[in-house]
């Protein structure tokens, strides 16, 4: 008898064996999630980058679709050395929309880099201590010089001419120029030109279309390619200009942190790239209280639908990334049932 039962066991299994992963697969394209995941026991692996000690963006994104992901809540489980006795009960971690590189954090005592326009000869030149290089066309010079005419600016003397060494490249569009060239359009950083993937994360990044430069071939072909595009997850690279809404300060973003420009330096060096208008930091903000170092956030159409393309997360008081040796952050993207969610799943 004991035989007979193991036996229809071991077929109500069989049978109910691909019920049960069929069951698991279903719930995964009802209810589909994204996962982000940071330790800093083993920092390589992690998916979430930190923007500063406590903070944290994540740009839930469809690599298949090439979109941003909607959802309908967010569940965060934050554990570590740094929590207080008991845990985290009680204790908030909240929410914003925004750009990543506008909470990067302000470094501190630095100066930008700027440079020098020399006219010699009917020709211009950028110039640093060292060399200069030859600026070749007009539309170049203007992303230096938009507001300033040339023939006003100083003529460089023979003898200053002579000292600087002649580089070898040419000048080619300052950092954070827009420029379209064989029906893409480009962001420059770092002197390559990065190709932004799509019209909507132009449009979603903010920047503007009445900005971009046509290039002729031989201005685009100055900059090489880099190796990523900008997509609708990216951060904001090198040489973007960023605008606080609630300040007006300019900020110059450089290497994951931001340059506190003086408004004349602004002003004179950097007016022909438009600032990204970072929003007013007083917006609204979603929070939650940690029950056994979890909670769930359920942000509504209003503010899923506020300026930005990232969601930063705020870690509790006392909870950081530097002085955590085993900080664990597991941050869950719930989708709502949509039939454009089930075809993506």
């Amino acid at each position: 008898m004991k035989t007979k039962r193991i036996k229809t066991l071991i077929i109500l299994s069989i049978y109910l064996l691909p019920g049960f992963i069929a069951c698991l697969f279903a719930a995964n394209k009802i209810f589909p999630q994204k996962k982000y995941q940071f330790n800093s026991n083993d920092i390589d692996n992690s998916t979430i980058v930190f923007s500063s000690n406590d903070l944290f963006s994540i740009t839930p994104f469809n690599q298949f679709t090439k979109t941003l992901v909607d959802f309908k809540n967010i569940t965060v489980k934050i554990t570590g050395p740094n929590n207080p006795a008991g845990g985290l009960s009680n204790q908030e971690t909240s929410i914003k929309k925004g750009f990543t590189a506008c909470f990067y954090p302000v470094k501190e005592q630095t100066q930008p880099p700027l440079y020098q326009i020399k006219q010699y000869n009917k020709r211009y030149y950028l110039v640093t201590q060292t060399q200069k290089k030859l600026i070749p066309t007009q539309k170049i010079l203007k992303t230096y010089l938009p507001h300033t005419d040339p023939a006003i600016l100083p003529k460089m003397s023979e003898e200053q001419y002579q000292k600087l060494e002649l580089a070898p490249e040419l000048a080619g569009f300052l950092d954070g120029a827009l420029i379209q060239f064989n029906d893409s359009v480009f962001v420059i950083t770092n002197g390559r030109k990065m190709v932004i993937a799509s019209p909507e994360a132009l449009n979603k990044l903010n920047y503007s279309w009445d900005n971009i430069i046509p290039a002729q071939t031989d201005e685009a072909r100055i900059h090489s390619n880099t190796p990523l595009p900008l997509n609708l997850d990216s951060a904001h690279p090198n040489g973007t200009i960023l605008k606080d809404a609630s300040t007006g300060q300019i900020y110059l973003v450089s290497q994951g942190e931001r340059i506190q420009l003086d408004p004349q330096i602004a002003r004179t060096y950097y007016s022909a790239i438009t600032p990204i208008q970072c929003q007013d930091q007083n917006q609204p903000v979603k929070t939650c209280s940690l029950q056994n170092n979890r909670c769930q956030i359920k942000p509504d159409q209003a503010f899923k639908k506020q300026n930005g393309n990232s969601y930063i997360f705020q870690l509790p008081p006392g909870v950081s990334y530097k002085n955590s040796r085993d900080l664990k952050i597991k941050v869950t993207f719930t989708r709502k049932i949509s039939w454009d969610n089930l075809k993506n799943a």
